[in-house]
């Protein structure tokens, strides 16, 4: 995986009507992966939008409404707004890297290569297991 040029990533931190710590933001840009099936490289976009509560336990992550996310954080511990960026890729990341049908330059058939002298020069091996035929007969 190569990453693009550049992120474009936009966050915002507020509280709700419920004094819930919320990050909601934005991250854009593009990979160059791997295709699955070609095994050619491939651009794909990113584009993640993410709304996160900030909670400290459990308990706080299961009162969330559907629609939030939780980031679990201890009081103590400082908020990186990199590690959320850098999660959110990961997130957005397909699971399979594929090109459309109609872009994946896909070999399917296999031909042997037909090289007449090839086979003419190749040397003539000893059966290994002759030695075993001449000792059957005594």
């Amino acid at each position: 995986m190569s990453l693009g040029d550049a992120f474009e990533a936009e966050l915002d931190f507020f509280q709700d009507e419920e004094h819930r710590r919320i990050v909601t933001g934005t991250v854009r840009g593009q990979v160059e992966l791997e295709c699955q099936r070609c095994l050619q490289p491939m651009v794909q976009p990113l584009d993640s939008r993410f709304r996160l509560a900030i909670v400290y336990n459990d308990e706080m992550a299961k009162a969330l409404p559907a629609d939030d996310e939780p980031l679990l954080l201890l009081p103590d511990e400082s908020l990186d707004p990199a590690s959320i960026v850098e999660e959110e890729l990961l997130l957005s990341l397909p699971l399979q890297a594929m090109h459309s049908e109609a872009e994946c330059r896909i070999q399917t058939e296999f031909k042997p290569e037909t090289d007449d002298t090839s086979t003419a020069t190749e040397p003539t091996r000893d059966n290994p297991f002759q030695v075993l035929a001449s000792l059957k007969k005594d």
